[in-house]
């Protein structure tokens, strides 16, 4: 099991379960994949979005915010990955 955690830049932690697999979309890596995750939020590009986190089977999507830290916990409180925008 994974779980994203965001932690915004005024200090705000949450917790999201994403269960047993999940993608990580990069705007920058795959612009075309990008676009199909705004599509289907219905969303228009906001410079403020870097990526998106699909799970679920890849019906449900989490944006990934520049100004937040992201990080993917496993179920024993791990950290497996940093989402984090490399500056």
């Amino acid at each position: 099991m994974y779980t994203l955690r965001r932690i915004t830049s005024d200090g705000l932690q949450s917790n999201q379960a994403l269960g047993e697999s999940y993608n990580f979309v990069s705007k920058e890596l795959n612009e075309i994949e990008f676009k199909k995750c705004l599509d289907q939020m219905k969303w228009v590009d906001d410079p403020e979005i870097y990526g998106f986190v699909s799970y679920g089977e890849g019906s449900k999507l989490l944006a990934l915010y520049k100004k937040s830290a992201y990080f993917i916990m496993t179920s024993g409180g791990e950290t497996f990955d940093n989402l984090t925008l490399k500056r």
